[in-house]
């Protein structure tokens, strides 16, 4: 079997990258808004508070890719991971960098004033809960056995 798909098998089978899946609902959420911002909250109290979550979110990724770096394996669902990150910010959560995208996601709606965003979150998390998530789990449980089973047993999932 050619080295190219031995290496497609050994990935988590991910329906979407996360990036794109929560990129997706916001373009979705903005066409039902149709662009206009929702002006129930003031606008600087929307602007300081998505600037603040954006930080926040830019941050926490972060320490998530560095995470990754340091034990040198891939954040691409769609490649071979080669070591479990349980340090930095997954020891507090297993999915820490979908956390981040949530608050990105979270930060850009309040910013821009899109309730429909807001509205949406849910069906984005579902998404990629059951489309990612659910799939990494088992592709990680299949390829470290019991130490993942460990990890998965002291922390949670999101937070």
């Amino acid at each position: 079997m050619p080295e190219k798909f031995k290496e497609a098998k050994d990935a988590s089978g991910a329906i979407l990258p996360p990036p794109a899946i929560f990129a997706i609902v916001l373009l979705i959420s903005y066409g039902l808004q149709r662009g206009r911002p929702d002006e129930g909250l003031p606008e600087p109290l929307r602007f300081y508070l998505g600037l603040a979550l954006i930080a926040v979110a830019i941050v926490l990724a972060g320490f998530c890719i560095r995470a990754f770096w340091r034990r040198k394996t891939s954040v691409d669902p769609y490649k071979p991971v080669t070591a479990l990150v349980v340090e930095g910010p997954f020891r507090y959560s297993r999915n820490p960098m979908y956390v981040a995208l949530a608050l990105l996601y979270l930060g850009i709606a309040v910013y821009f004033g899109q309730v429909w965003a807001l509205l949406l979150l849910p069906f984005a998390l579902a998404t990629v809960h059951y489309g990612v998530i659910v799939r990494e789990e088992s592709y990680l449980e299949r390829k470290f056995g019991q130490d993942y089973l460990a990890y998965k047993s002291r922390v949670r999932r999101w937070i």
